[in-house]
């Protein structure tokens, strides 16, 4: 495009990462670069091109004139390209000025939703609140409600902003049997039992009565002739049952139907009604904090995009999209999708303008955030003049590896491992082609089961458990890497709870490796002997922590005794302590200081320090929203995910999070786990990825699906969608391998009836059906090798690959980049007039009381902040304190606005307060209009802005009365309420 004249702002291209989007810009730039200064980086592009008259001077015009338009080239996620359409259209979309986007789960988002939830928790209504969570719960006992509560709100709250309301409501609850249709029906069978022919006919009779009179529905549909009836059968023990037998049977059916899917339509309901209440409470707390998901763009610039066209969002973004390269499309959710067709059609419609859109259903692997292949499969129907070109050629693996690849998945259709999913399996097959390796590159690809436990599998589950399987992928690592230490080795897990399982069994085999994704900085001792110091803080009584601290180096910076742990009196005293230097110094600076306290205790290595500078940074963070339990800011720490930058030659990592990253050996560890996970909280009914969301519904069980075949299908598609994702994750995995990929499963073992083991729903049993021979003996202890290709020692010429990239880097000169001065040009940092003062101090009994105060300190009340927030509140209707007031019906609607989860008591307290306050000589004199100016301007709560040399200076004046006489300004007084 740039040889073509394109203008580089012109040029829009998107991918899924940020990472990856930095990848791509440095590769245009690194080769433009290459092929200026170098014959065979120069050749290498002119192959690409298909421009043997590309020279090496053109290349550096194109290189400079991308380098003088930097700051305009739009190569980004799309994420980031819809922040900027938003502040484009900011005043349209009613967007506040300095709003922030934040990432679902990062620092800020998690302060926001425990103060939601906690809000949702103590507002006003709570006899609401606790008839929802009764009905969410069904009454019975939780072991956290709060836990409860947050497992919904954070996996749910997406989907409750894009389902409509009424899909939620869909559930159709047939009515109850008449009381005098469930007695004639109880009367009949009681005859009936008496009249069986068999004692089981009768005791089976019995035993279903008995448990339809208890109202025990779900054990009243587990045996019995309820379970037989329910499902279709007509027999019970060989035995025929009678006709009226059974339609009175159905009398009762219809009850469990209709108690059944009365308590499921319940928790649906509860769930969305909580839904509706921590979504009103997030997001009022985010529009107060100037905060905005990512998420939110997408469904905000729907309208935009059909209400405008493409050259007003040129003109609005200072340059037009003329050129849409799109990566990873297979990705695009429908909302995405939306925004970006006018700009695609726009660029198709024109001969000089361009599109370019690369996907891969196959790698499909974020269905469950949106993401919908359906969208690239239909392309061709939403723009005219597309050209499609199939890409079977890898330009990443070998083809030893390719061949594995092929081996699979070009037999998936009839794989005996997807018996139960044959749709899914047809399509995947029908849609995957064979693959060829560009390069001759040497590989080797093996098959091997685990050492096996003594244990023998239930029936049913034909995989044994391994000794250690993480132990036994690690030394297998630690092998690889001793022989090639040169060489990029991946480790591929599930979850991440897997990342961090195996980074432990690496370090156990002293493997330095380092885990990428969302990780917890309390995976390290020295973050966990902190967080029991601050749990000693919250919970004197712990003896867990207490025994964790006395035994430590904290011990001594805290004065701790080895028998704290029994020692009540002073574990309260150590824990007053810790709180108030909380208080005083701020979670930040503890944490440092303790972690000094460890560092000078050599009880740091390299690791355990960057997990305690992530912690100080986090501890930073807390500051700003602190509360006066400790075990806040354990839990906060806890549940808070952060970004490890470290990386290694070894790096463990999610399948989901390798994607677009090679690797020049893959580990897949997991390969035995199920393909079908955990329970999810809620299934979804929708006739399509691509349409609207027809019906939610809380998860239903076997016996909802029994009574109500509508909820069965629900299931089995959701279970299909599952299934074709993990077809997805395993392809993606598999081919992250330049050279070499090392599958390890647990061995078969004989069940205890003796009967051949079958491998059951997983990765491994697609491998095994694929990858090994039909008939091959396979033994219980594990440890042997089922499949292997190509040549073990792979690694052999990367070493000298290696020299020669040292011998290269040797040749180039070093940039030296010109000196940045101390001022910044641009993006100047912003603080606030309090952050300028944080070595003032103020003297320990003022804030926690003395003697000679009573024992009462100005932060002994959790009310501090909000009775300033209301006090401020009524301070700035106040013009001149001899002037009227506003009547008490207007102060009280603003206490309303500021604080709505106030009781009308506390509005009342506080107005009464407020009253006595302004009583007061001093108040009133404060507040009084001055007399020796001619001209008089008061502010209240008036923001300010100040560029310093520093950065930007910006807070809120409390009130400020300003002086001014016919040649201008004379002076401001500045009055700062303190109602600590």
């Amino acid at each position: 495009l740039l040889r073509a004249g394109a203008s580089p702002e012109t040029i829009l291209a998107t991918t899924f990462t940020r990472k990856a989007a930095g990848e791509i810009l440095e590769r245009v730039l690194k080769r433009l670069a290459d092929a200026a200064s170098e014959e065979k980086a120069l050749a290498d592009l002119r192959v690409a091109l298909e421009s043997p008259d590309l020279s090496a001077a053109e290349c550096r015009r194109l290189l400079l004139r991308l380098c003088r338009s930097l700051h305009r080239v739009s190569i980004s996620t799309l994420d980031s390209f819809f922040h900027r359409l938003c502040r484009a259209f900011q005043l349209e979309l009613g967007i506040p000025p300095g709003i922030t986007p934040v990432e679902q789960g990062s620092l800020a988002d998690a302060l926001l939703r425990r103060d939601a939830l906690r809000a949702t928790l103590t507002g006003n209504d709570l006899e609401t609140m606790r008839d929802i969570l009764d009905r969410l719960l069904l009454g019975k006992a939780a072991r956290s409600v709060v836990g409860v509560m947050s497992d919904v709100a954070s996996q749910l709250y997406e989907l409750y902003r894009e389902a409509p309301a009424e899909a939620w409501h869909r559930l159709r609850v047939p009515p109850m049997p008449l009381p005098a249709e469930l007695d004639a029906a109880f009367a009949f069978l009681e005859a009936a039992a008496a009249q069986a022919k068999s004692k089981s006919m009768a005791r089976a009779i019995e035993g279903d009565l008995a448990r339809a009179r208890a109202g025990e529905w779900t054990e009243f549909l587990k045996r019995g002739l309820a379970a037989k009836l329910a499902i279709g059968e007509t027999t019970f023990s060989r035995q025929p049952i009678d006709l009226e037998v059974a339609d009175a049977y159905e009398t009762l059916l219809q009850a469990a139907r209709s108690t059944l899917l009365g308590e499921l339509k319940a928790r649906t309901e509860a769930t969305y009604h909580l839904l509706s209440r921590f979504a009103s409470r997030y997001d009022e707390l985010r529009h107060r904090r100037g905060m905005m998901l990512f998420s939110d763009a997408p469904r905000a610039l729907v309208g935009i995009a059909n209400e405008y066209s493409p050259e007003e969002v040129a003109y609005r973004l200072d340059a037009g999209v003329e050129h849409l390269l799109l990566d990873e499309f297979q990705d695009t959710s429908p909302e995405q999708w939306a925004i970006l067709r006018p700009f695609a059609q726009a660029c198709t419609a024109s001969e000089s303008r361009s599109f370019f859109c690369v996907g891969d259903v196959k790698q499909a692997i974020y269905g469950w955030r949106g993401g919908s292949a359906e969208i690239f499969g239909r392309m061709e129907q939403d723009l005219a003049g597309l050209m499609a070109e199939s890409l079977d050629v890898s330009y990443r693996s070998s083809q030893v590896v390719l061949d594995a690849v092929n081996a699979v998945f070009t037999g998936i259709a009839n794989n005996p491992a997807l018996q139960e999913y044959p749709k899914v399996a047809a399509t995947w097959g029908a849609g995957y082609n064979a693959h060829k390796a560009h390069r001759d590159l040497p590989g080797w690809v093996e098959l091997v089961t685990f050492p096996a436990a003594s244990d023998t599998p239930e029936e049913g589950d034909g995989e044994g458990e391994a000794t250690d399987p993480l132990d036994y992928v690690a030394r297998r690592v630690r092998e690889v890497h001793a022989a090639a230490p040169q060489a990029e080795i991946g480790i591929l897990m599930r979850t991440n709870a897997a990342v961090h399982a195996m980074l432990d069994a690496l370090r156990r085999e002293g493997v330095d490796a380092s885990g990428e994704g969302p990780g917890r900085v309390d995976d390290d001792p020295a973050v966990e002997l902190i967080l029991s110091a601050m749990t000693l803080a919250d919970h004197p009584g712990h003896s867990a922590a207490a025994f964790h601290v006395a035994h430590s180096p904290l011990a001594a910076a805290l004065d701790a005794p080895a028998d704290l742990h029994v020692d009540a009196p002073c574990a309260a005293r150590i824990a007053r302590a810790i709180r108030r230097r909380l208080l005083v110094d701020g979670y930040g600076r503890v944490v440092a200081d303790w972690a000094r306290v460890l560092a000078e205790a050599e009880y740091l290595d390299r690791r355990n320090t960057r997990r305690l500078l992530q912690l100080i940074e986090m501890a930073d963070a807390f500051d700003a929203e602190a509360s006066l339990r400790p075990g806040e800011f354990v839990q906060y720490v806890r549940k808070t995910s952060i970004e490890d930058a470290a990386t290694s030659q070894v790096r463990v990592m999610t399948i989901h999070r390798s994607k677009g990253l090679e690797f020049d050996a893959v580990f897949l560890p997991e390969l035995h786990k199920r393909i079908i996970g955990q329970t999810p909280l809620v299934v979804i009914d929708r006739p399509s990825p691509t349409e609207p969301i027809r019906g939610v519904y809380r998860y239903p069980d076997k016996f909802h699906q029994l009574l109500l075949p509508e909820l069965a299908d629900v299931v089995a598609a959701h279970r299909s969608r599952e299934v074709s994702e993990s077809l997805c994750v395993l392809y993606v995995a598999m081919t992250r391998a330049r050279h070499a990929l090392y599958l390890t499963v647990p061995p078969l073992k004989p069940l205890k009836s003796g009967k051949p083991a079958s491998p059951g729903l997983s990765h491994a049993a697609i491998l095994r059906y694929a990858l090994v021979p039909d008939g091959r003996p396979e033994g219980p202890a594990g440890g042997e090798t089922l499949y292997a290709q190509g040549d073990p020692h792979w690694y052999t010429g990367l070493s000298a690959r290696e020299e020669a990239a040292r011998e290269a880097a040797a040749h180039h000169a070093p940039v030296r980049l010109k000196p940045v001065s101390g001022r910044p040009t641009r993006n100047y940092p912003r603080v606030t007039p309090s952050s300028l003062g944080k070595d003032q101090r103020v003297p320990v009994e003022v804030l926690f009381g003395s003697p000679a105060r009573g024992g009462q300190g100005a932060l002994d009340s959790l009310e501090g902040a909000r009775y300033g927030t209301r006090l401020h509140r009524l301070l700035a209707l106040v013009s001149w304190s001899d002037e009227p007031l506003p009547d008490d019906e207007t102060l009280l609607r603003a206490l309303r606005h500021a604080l709505p989860d106030d009781t009308e008591a506390q509005r009342r307290r506080v107005l009464e307060q407020f009253h006595r306050l302004l009583a007061q000589p001093e108040v009133r004199g404060a507040l009084a209009r001055p007399k020796e100016a001619s001209e008089v301007r008061l502010w209240r709560e008036t923001p300010f802005s100040v560029l310093l040399d520093d950065g930007i200076v910006e807070g809120r004046f409390d009130r400020v009365v300003v002086y001014r006489d016919a040649e201008g300004l004379l002076r401001a007084d500045l009055l700062d309420y303190k109602s600590d």
